[in-house]
Order: C-alpha cells, then structure tokens, then sequence
C-alpha cells in the first residue's frame, strides 16, 4: 500500500513537473501604435481620459493646450491665449492647466461639453501643477508664502472664488505635484529634508506619509499625468540612483495594504514620468540608448516594453488599454499613441489544463493525505 501511495505522489508530481515545463510564459502584451499629430511645433505633457488626448503645444509661438478627439480622429484648440498655458490633465469632459495670462500661474478649466473655459484660481502668488479627477481639482498653491496643496470642487460652480478653496497640506516646507484619483491625493514633500511622498484621503483626514527613505522620491504627478490609480501610488524613486542625472527607478505603493513594491531595479538608466491606470504602469526608460516607453503589468508583475522605434518617446499617459507619450522619432516632436491589447492574438488559445493534467494534480493532496493517514 506505501509503494502505492507513493506512486500517487511520484505520478501526481512528475505531472506537475511537466505542466511547468511545457506551460509557455504569459505572452508580452501586444502592441498596435497610432499617430496622433504630423505637424512641426514642440509639444509636451499629454493627459488621456477617455477618447480625448490634451498637450501644451507650441504651435503659435508660445504654449497653448490642444486637444484631439480619438474617435473622430479630430484636432481641435482648448486655450490659445498669447501668454503660456502648460501642462493640462483631463478627466472625462474637464481638462485644467495652469496660465501665465494674468502675470502669475493661475488654474484655468475648460469644459469640452459646452467649450467654456472657466478660472479656478485668481489670488496673488504662483497656482500649478494641477490634476483632476471626476470634479475635484488639487494643485501646488505658494499663497502663505510656500507650496502646499490645494484643491476646489467644481460642483461648487465655475468659475471658482478662492474663498471656497480647500487647503490639504499646512506644513512649512514644499509639496509640490499633486495627484488625484477618486478620493486618494498624493503629492511629494521636503518637510524631512529630501523628497517624500505623502498622502491624504479626503474622505478621512489626516496626512499620511508613503515614503520613508532618505533618498529623493519625485513625480506622483509626472507632467500632469495621474500616477495614483485606485489604491496604487506610482514614483520615481532615487534610492539607488541619482537625481540630478535622472537614473533612478519607478516604485508604487498600495494604501490598502501599506506596502511599498519595486517596479524596477538595477541599471544605471534614467526612468521617469511614471503614470498609472489601472494595473498597468508606464513609464520613460533609456536602458536601450534612447528613450522609449515601457510598461508594466501590476496583476501579474510583468514588464514590456512598448516603444521600439529607436527615437525618443518621452511624457508617457495612460488611460485604460490606451497610452500616448510625447515622439521624437521623426526629428520633431509629435504625440503618438498606442492600444495595449493583454489578450492572445485572434486564433492562438490561451494554455489550459487538460482533465487528465488536472486529475494527476489532484492526486498529490489525495495521496499525500492518504499516506500521512497510514503513517499515524
């Protein structure tokens, strides 16, 4: 009866020796990449929601926000004033910039629905670096003579008095960079002497602090594109690089379960611009000479990469299966997109047990058990 039980156990595990080896990896993710804009001007920092992509774009000379519609496949202008208008994000119909037109940063919007623009903030000092999700809007506000973040609910009307405001931070030093998904903000911190990341709920206060090593972590909120994703915080982090070279690497951590993760390690190569959506990251990387966007798969900690031109593709945004970056491939930049499609390709079947590899499986618990029973 033991040389039978253990025939079970020899069987069972010698299958599932053989269902490793012959198993393939889980296929890299295909990509089908898409043009955007063909024209020669500077372009910077696009934001994605949706089917609208947004960038600051230096067509007319100084820097105006400009938007295309995938679906429509439509090029369209959001603010063109004569002064500069950097670094928009959008969520779903609502994009938010900051503008130079009144002699200091301020926080404009612009409704896509009703193509209104509105003013957010009109007080004295410098308003950035905003980021919106859903109505609420937060940015770096130097109103008390530093940065702290701010934020407005766009259900209290537009356009906005600074008196309904809200302020997230009161510390001395700098947060600067905010980030917004749903409830969850996120921003980076010297109040320690160097960059921390810092978070808050604003459904239930206090602050809280993410990071808590001594080197610089930067860019929850690289160019104005959402590092924050549900319960996940995106950075760039400089533990094991250098931040006045830019070689460093891309962390995240998930506040549900207060664990930090690297997403990647080693190399002496200049990562930056994280952005999340979802379970996928993306990412700036220059491990192949140039830059190029890579990304990576939260739900089964796989990397890819997504760019291959040889250019150099910078300022990556994501949202859904839907990434777009900043191009330098043609000697001008551009912005480029791409669909990211995580299922086989059309007449390759997904790997599956079959019944008799399932069976032989099964039976090592059974005669693990069986023997143990024997045993005692």
């Amino acid at each position: 009866m033991f040389a039978t039980s253990r025939l079970i156990i020899r069987t069972g595990l010698f299958a599932a020796l053989m269902l490793a080896v012959a198993l393939p990896a889980l296929a890299a993710p295909s990509i089908t990449e898409f043009q955007i804009t063909s024209y020669a001007s500077a372009k910077m920092t696009p934001s994605i929601s949706g089917n609208y992509v947004v960038w600051a774009d230096m067509l007319n000379g100084n820097s105006d926000i400009y938007g295309y519609n995938l679906l429509t496949s439509s090029l369209f202008p959001i603010a063109t004033n004569s002064s500069s208008q950097i670094q928009p994000c959008i969520s779903g119909n609502t994009v938010v910039w900051y503008d130079f037109r009144n002699g200091n940063w301020d926080i404009y919007g612009y409704d896509l629905t009703t193509a209104t623009e509105f003013q957010i903030t009109r007080g004295a000092g410098q308003q950035m670096e905003p980021s919106i999700a859903g109505t609420t809007v937060v940015w770096a506000d130097d109103r008390n003579g530093s940065f702290d973040i701010y934020g407005y609910d766009l259900s209290g009307g537009k356009p906005a008095a600074d008196s309904a405001h809200f302020q997230i931070t009161t510390g001395a030093g700098t947060e600067y960079g905010p980030s917004i998904s749903s409830n969850l903000v996120a921003w980076y911190d010297d109040r320690n002497g160097h960059f921390d990341i810092y978070g808050y709920d604003l459904t239930s206060p206090p602050e809280f602090r993410i990071t808590t090593n001594s080197a610089w972590q930067l860019d929850p909120a690289a160019q104005g594109n959402t590092s924050l994703s549900g319960n996940y915080v995106i950075w760039t982090d400089y533990r094991a690089g250098n931040p006045m070279t830019g070689v460093g690497d891309i962390y995240g951590y998930d506040v549900t379960g207060a664990s930090e993760f690297a997403i990647t390690t080693g190399g002496t190569y200049v990562r930056g611009g994280p952005a999340i959506s979802g379970d996928t990251v993306v990412w700036h990387d220059t491990r192949n000479g140039t830059y190029d966007i890579y990304g990576y798969n939260l739900d089964t900690s796989s990397e890819f990469r997504i760019t291959t031109s040889g250019g150099n593709e910078t300022d990556a945004a994501i949202d859904g299966d839907t990434v777009v970056w900043v191009d330098y491939r043609d000697n001008t930049y551009n912005i480029r997109g791409a669909r990211i499609n995580y299922k086989p390709p059309e007449g390759e079947a997904t790997p599956e047990l079959s019944s008799v590899s399932l069976l032989l499986l099964g039976m090592v618990p059974v005669g693990i058990a069986w023997w143990r029973r024997r045993r005692s």
